[in-house]
């Protein structure tokens, strides 16, 4: 309840709701009515009531500005100047008598214990010792209560005549509880020493020089008061012995005003955080932004907090969450947490790449390189400051628990099923999936970028699903460490939207592949590109080093062209690069032969530019890829017991050879059918393949596979004749050649034909069955 002046009413616009959001008559006008004023009807007893009632009001608000300062300045803020000199003034005029009465008794046990100890001749000698606790006491006590009134007076006082008087008054009785202040300035050095000399001396009877002792403890008794060092003790005994109830009793409960930081603070707020589950009645966030001088143990506090509430998290993709809420600060340990939410996302991120993989090959080295990255990010953090380097510690040593589970759990599972490491459809990763490097092909990249006058630019031609961008994208391991490739997708629109868009793509894979390079300017035409590329060849030769760059499905340069995207003179720019720039290789990789390019003179432009194509697997390769698929995986390259391989049994009797035969070795479609056999294997729980998971496999990949064949058989059959001619081999296996020459010659470069005995056959039989039954 809110105390106002008795001649305000709830309708005044400077009333300020009741403290308890109460709004009936009772609760407002809570001061005591004069006497002079009783209103006619009103008994003594009715009015010796609401006096009660006004006092206690009083007594309660006395006590809350001491505890809440803040609080009663919010509640007080909407009322006038008049009204708060009023309040304050009662409310000191309230507490008065109970200060006049407790400076009487403590001045009358002052004086008492000064003539007990002038008269020996009653035997009832007091020694020094004994006068010093008895006077201390008094003193630290009239001290106390003087502190407590000052302070009130202090807040709620304004420049006003009422004001000065509450002033002298308080100084009067502030000056009555240390009667010999008088001389305390004048003989402060001299009553030191003399304290010093007694508390050092033996003989307890000498009399100490009083009336500088008696000031001069008084005063650091007030000094106790104003800043709550007589909670300590209460703090020490709630820190010695905890109890279910200690966050009710703790001083920073109730009072807003503890100047000194309480020493281990942090111990308690996380032990009421674990009882309460974060429903504390003060919680951490409000001693940070209200409690200066606690908010360095409430800081440490929620480090703690957040450590041990990682530590018991069951999904550690969610840790990065958790960390986020971490403090940051400039000084101590506030100025390392950035580097636990570093290491915290690291696992984080490496958790959520776990979770999304279902094949045991990928999951069992990925859970193994969790923990070892859980392993290195508990050393690395063991030299941060406390609470830091304990805490997360422990956390990490819970997340290595989790961690070893996960990788347990996928090792169990790799040996109860067959290891799915086959993919069809994407660029593959040698790292985590079946991978056959094309030596053929590589070698004759390494032959053209390291010849020594450097390489008059490459063709990597292929047709669909050959694996050509499996193959560039694997070129880094592979070729010499002095080669750096960067790999330009003229299918991502940060490349082909606009020429400059182009020239930024390429600049500024340049620059992370070359980090000593300089970026370009911002809105770059083909002059800055030119030069920029000069720059970088005098880079590399200065260097030793070659850059090649490959543009992977460079057909869209010559559709960007045709749309008006890309200037023709794209083309003479990078001409004149081949010829100029000998330690930079362009590389064009695609499905379309030069010839096959409309919208520009490629032919002419490119006409030094070697051509390498991607051929189709030959049986060593299917073989490889079918029996160690990850042999040249960089993860297991030194651990050759542990990657998956499969016995030649396993595929079933003449499988492999089979499996080549279905597919022509089609890079594609090897990996489709390996991944369906391990499908089923892995759904019927069996050993090894036989001939009726063979042939299930392969009505798999006529459905999975679908896509596919319709853009091989029939998209690209754009010539007039080529689609009905490749469907009649529904019903025929073999049908003479097209009297068309050019249909004939497109069957051929597109690889879909074969001559036998004088007549053209499908070179993929899997093909033909999909024509049969889906085509």
């Amino acid at each position: 309840m809110f105390l106002v002046p008795h001649h305000t009413t709830p309708s005044e616009a400077e009333v300020p709701p009741s403290f308890d959001n109460q709004s009936s008559d009772e609760d407002v006008n809570l001061f005591p009515l004069p006497l002079h004023r009783l209103s006619e009807g009103t008994t003594f007893r009715e009015y010796a009531a609401a006096l009660l009632r006004r006092h206690a009001s009083a007594m309660f608000w006395l006590l809350l500005h001491y505890f809440r300062p803040e609080e009663c300045a919010r509640e007080v803020q909407n009322l006038g100047a008049y009204y708060k000199e009023r309040i304050g003034y009662l409310i000191w005029l309230h507490a008065l008598p109970y200060l006049l009465g407790l400076l009487a008794l403590f001045v009358a046990l002052d004086s008492y214990v000064v003539r007990l100890h002038q008269r020996p001749a009653l035997g009832l000698q007091v020694n020094a010792f004994t006068f010093l606790i008895i006077e201390g006491t008094i003193a630290c006590a009239v001290s106390l209560v003087t502190g407590i009134a000052l302070r009130v007076y202090i807040g709620l006082r304004s420049r006003s005549p009422l004001a000065v008087v509450t002033s002298v008054t308080v100084g009067i009785v502030f000056a009555t509880c240390d009667g010999g202040a008088i001389w305390f300035s004048r003989d402060i050095v001299r009553g030191i020493a003399t304290q010093l000399a007694f508390a050092l001396s033996r003989d307890f009877t000498w009399r100490p020089d009083w009336e500088v002792f008696i000031p001069f403890v008084s005063g650091f008794a007030f000094l106790i008061g104003f800043l709550r060092i007589y909670y300590y003790p209460i703090h020490l005994v709630l820190l010695l012995l905890p109890s279910r109830y200690s966050r009710f009793l703790h001083p920073i409960v109730w009072d807003d005003c503890c100047v000194l930081p309480f020493f281990r603070l942090s111990q308690l707020l996380v032990e009421w955080e674990q009882r309460s589950q974060g429903r504390d009645l003060r919680t951490i966030d409000e001693l940070i932004t209200n409690y200066p001088s606690q908010r360095h143990q409430a800081l440490r506090a929620q480090v703690i907090i957040i450590a041990r509430r990682s530590a018991r998290v069951l999904d550690l993709s969610t840790l990065d969450e958790i960390v986020a809420t971490l403090p940051q600060g400039t000084k101590g340990y506030l100025n390392e947490t950035q580097k636990i939410r570093d290491g915290v996302i690291t696992i984080a991120t490496m958790q959520a790449r776990l979770d999304t993989m279902d094949r045991t090959a990928l999951r069992e080295p990925t859970a193994m390189l969790l923990c070892t990255e859980i392993d290195n990010f508990s050393l690395r953090i063991g030299g941060l400051q406390e609470p830091l380097a304990t805490e997360f510690r422990r956390a990490a040593k819970a997340w290595g628990e989790i961690a070893a589970k996960q990788h347990m759990q996928a090792t169990q599972a790799g040996h109860k099923s067959t290891v799915q490491v086959f993919r069809a459809g994407d660029p593959i990763q040698r790292e985590y999936e079946a991978f056959v490097p094309r030596h053929s092909v590589l070698g004759q990249l390494e032959q053209q970028i390291l010849m020594s006058r450097g390489c008059p630019g490459i063709v990597l031609y292929g047709r669909r699903r050959m694996g050509k961008t499996t193959t560039i994208k694997n070129l880094g391991g592979f070729l010499p460490a002095t080669v750096i490739p960067i790999i330009i997708s003229m299918q991502n629109p940060a490349s082909f939207i606009s020429l400059e868009s182009f020239i930024l793509s390429v600049t500024q894979q340049t620059h992370e592949a070359l980090p000593e390079s300089i970026l370009i300017v911002d809105h770059p035409g083909l002059p800055e590109f030119y030069e920029y590329l000069c720059k970088i060849d005098a880079l590399l030769r200065d260097s030793g080093k070659r850059l090649l760059v490959a543009l992977d499905e460079y057909e869209l340069i010559d559709k960007n062209i045709g749309e008006g995207i890309f200037p023709p003179r794209l083309l003479d720019t990078i001409r004149q690069s081949v010829q100029e720039h000998r330690s930079i290789t362009w590389l064009f990789a695609g499905s379309h032969g030069i010839a096959e390019l409309k919208h520009a003179a490629w032919t002419s432009y490119l006409v030094s530019a070697r051509t390498v194509e991607v051929p189709l697997f030959s049986l060593p390769e299917t073989t490889l890829l079918l029996t160690d698929p990850l042999k040249h995986s960089s993860i297991r390259l030194n651990d050759s017991t542990q990657r998956p391989k499969f016995f030649k049994g396993f595929w079933g009797r003449e499988g492999i050879e089979r499996i080549h035969e279905e597919t022509a070795g089609w890079p594609h479609l090897v990996q489709l059918v390996a991944e369906c056999i391990v499908d089923i294997v892995n759904e019927e729980s069996v050993e090894a393949v036989d001939e009726r998971i063979f042939e299930d496999a392969l009505e798999r990949c006529l459905v999975r596979g679908h896509n596919v064949f319709h853009e091989l058989l029939y998209s690209e059959s754009t010539m007039v004749g080529e689609w009905d001619y490749l469907s009649r081999f529904r019903k025929r296996e073999t049908q003479p050649e097209p009297p068309n020459k050019e249909l004939s010659d497109s069957l051929r470069r597109r690889l879909l034909v074969r001559v036998e005995d004088g007549m053209l056959k499908l070179r993929v039989p899997l093909m033909r069955r999909w024509l049969i039954n889906r085509g």
